[in-house]
């Protein structure tokens, strides 16, 4: 009897030495498993994180590339402008007018003291003021657009736009007037200059994209 209660009390012993081994497996297995997890969680956010600094990166340098396009444009049509009339106040104001195309095409100096094609003579504040309005409302737009990362060809076209306006807004500041050469004396158009070129074909086409092409 007293050898049946032994083995009864061994086997007893047995069994909860197995118990016991099974729950440390359990326990090491759920720690092991909340180690993963843990684990996964860390590199996840580390690799959301490393990829949301690659896009945000990636962003600032459209972003970057974009107004650098849109400077680097204003500036060189900027120089263009102030070059032509250059050599205009150079070489054509002590001649006058120089025929290119006989009749339809010719160079005529003209100090302009009004706005775009001679209309609103002598009003220079008036000129001044609507100039800087326009060059700072050009660049927030195009800049805003270079932030959201889109209408390329509008920010293109307000590029031209403000090249135009700093051009004439130069002559004004510099000159009192502005230096006109550029005359189609077919169709007896107003003298004009490249920075007039700019304002109309810059407005012109932006008109069109807005209507035509972003419809939002």
């Amino acid at each position: 009897m007293n050898d049946w209660d032994g083995t009864a009390n061994r086997r007893e012993d047995i069994t909860g030495h197995m118990d016991e081994e099974t729950d440390l497996r359990s326990m090491e297995a759920g720690h092991r498993k909340e180690g993963s997890q843990s684990a996964g969680k860390i590199h996840g956010g580390k690799a959301c994180e490393s990829s949301g600094k690659i896009h945000g990166g990636k962003g600032s340098q459209s972003m970057g590339k974009a107004v650098l396009v849109w400077a680097l444009l204003c500036a060189v049509l900027v120089f263009l402008d102030q070059y032509t009339k250059y050599l205009a106040v150079t070489f054509l104001k002590p001649r006058g007018s120089v025929s290119l195309i006989p009749g339809v095409l010719e160079l005529r100096y003209l100090e302009n003291r009004g706005a775009a094609f001679g209309i609103l003579q002598n009003r220079q504040w008036v000129f001044v003021i609507f100039a800087v309005v326009c060059l700072i409302l050009c660049a927030w737009i195009s800049f805003r657009f270079a932030v959201d990362g889109r209408h390329k060809g509008s920010q293109i076209c307000l590029a031209i736009l403000a090249a135009g306006a700093a051009g004439n807004l130069a002559d004004r500041a510099s000159r009192g007037y502005v230096v006109d050469f550029i005359y189609f004396s077919l169709i007896r158009f107003p003298v004009f200059n490249l920075a007039d070129v700019c304002v109309s074909a810059g407005t012109i086409v932006l008109i069109v994209l807005v209507l035509f092409v972003y419809r939002e």
